[in-house]
């Protein structure tokens, strides 16, 4: 369908035990391979957040995001509502 539209389309997977690091990872592959890429991320946003929320998830994003900025890369967070 990509290629009709006139874009390329390519996946990119990492099997590792700090998701985190995975994604840096792959931000950093992809990075060699085109030229100034800018990445987006889905930030989960809760209309009622429980008391693990904060300690499991919403730290990832921005932890991503701090993480790649220091390696000149573009990263915007997106807020995705959750119903």
């Amino acid at each position: 369908m990509l290629d009709r539209m006139g874009c390329r389309g390519e996946y990119y997977y990492a099997i590792t035990m700090d998701v985190i690091e995975g994604m840096v990872g792959i931000c950093e592959k992809v990075s060699k391979e085109f030229k100034n890429p800018a990445f987006l991320i889905g930030e989960l946003i809760f209309a009622k957040e429980s008391l693990w929320m904060p300690i499991s998830y919403h730290h990832s994003a921005l932890e991503i995001q701090r993480r790649l900025v220091f390696k000149g890369l573009n990263m915007m967070v997106l807020p995705v509502r959750v119903i």
